[in-house]
């Protein structure tokens, strides 16, 4: 009977976070710099270029938490919701899946959760592809900017549901040959 009772908390937990997202204001304009929401401030960082042929580089969600806040792992264990990126590129970007670094045990009550404190940096492979030469004739000679809406659920005694659109410029020399 407990277990049900478990289960029932966290499916209910899970339902309202999900109607949270959708009505939460989402902070930033998806210009580069960090962003501050509540008890997380957020940013995308870029790497240095691979120097690879078409101009692959790593992008990072670096989030910073207050003391005592958490995010979840992408296998979060009882309870919780991983951060997670929806990207708007130019054309011939491409960003890979989020990478999770590994995470560590977080027991909440009778639940064992898994997650990030302190810094938490989820980076992303992001490669140039070269674009066929009537689009590169069009195609500005600079940085190329790339943006994310982002959701995530930071917690502590209570899970705070916060999304943000934020931006990051890739380094020049990340841009791939356009002949």
């Amino acid at each position: 009977m407990t277990f049900l009772r478990s289960s029932w908390i966290v499916f209910l937990s899970l339902a309202l976070q999900g109607i949270a997202f959708a009505q939460l204001h989402e902070v930033g304009d998806g210009l580069s710099g960090p962003v501050k929401a509540a008890h997380v401030t957020a940013e995308l960082k870029a790497g240095n270029p691979a120097g690879s042929p078409g101009g692959d580089t790593d992008v990072a969600l670096v989030l910073q938490l207050e003391s005592g806040w958490h995010v979840y792992w992408m296998n979060a264990g009882d309870a919780g919701e991983p951060p997670s990126a929806e990207w708007v590129t130019a054309a011939g970007v491409s960003v890979g899946p989020m990478q999770f670094p590994t995470p560590k045990r977080l027991p909440v009550g009778p639940l064992m959760d898994y997650g990030y404190e302190g810094t938490a940096v989820f980076p992303f492979a992001v490669k140039r592809n070269k674009l066929p030469s009537f689009a590169a004739a069009t195609a500005p000679d600079s940085e190329a900017h790339v943006q994310a809406h982002v959701r995530w659920l930071v917690c502590r005694e209570v899970c705070i549901p916060g999304k943000a659109f934020l931006g990051v410029n890739l380094p020049r020399s990340a841009t791939p040959e356009t002949q």
